[in-house]
C-alpha cells in the first residue's frame, strides 16, 4: 500500500504493533527465506501434459467472464499454480522429513 506521508506510514505502523525497524527485519528475514527457496527447490517448468490435466481437472478455478476460459487464454496461470502446487508439496515434503529427524519443537503452538 501506498501512504500519503511518512506520518500515516508511522500510524499504520504503529496500529499493527511494530515499528520500522521490526518491519524491516520481518521483510528481510522473508526475502532471505524467498531466496533460499529459490536456491533449493528450483524446478524445471510443467510439461504440456501436466497442464493439459490440471485444465481438465480444475475447470472451475479457470473460469473468466462467466465461461471456462480456453487453455492458451489461461496458460501462463495455469503453470504459475502448477508450479506452485509442486513446490508447495516439495517444500512440505522437506519439513516432513527434517521432522522426522530431529526433536521440533513449535513454540507458537506450544503456548497454546
Amino acid at each position: 500500500a501506498r501512504f500519503s506521508s511518512a506520518d500515516a506510514f508511522d500510524q499504520t505502523l504503529s496500529r499493527s504493533g511494530i515499528d520500522a525497524n521490526h518491519l524491516r527485519q520481518t521483510l528481510r528475514d522473508n526475502l532471505r527465506i524467498r531466496t533460499y527457496e529459490d536456491q533449493r527447490f528450483t524446478m524445471a517448468p510443467p510439461t504440456d501434459e501436466e497442464l493439459g490435466r490440471y485444465y481438465r481437472d480444475h475447470p472451475q478455478t479457470l473460469v473468466r467472464q462467466g465461461q471456462i476460459a480456453p487453455l492458451e487464454a489461461v496458460r501462463a496461470d495455469v503453470a504459475r499454480i502448477v508450479s506452485d502446487e509442486r513446490r508447495a508439496t516439495l517444500i512440505a515434503d522437506w519439513l516432513a522429513g527434517l521432522r522426522r529427524r530431529a526433536d521440533v519443537i513449535d513454540l507458537y503452538l506450544a503456548r497454546r
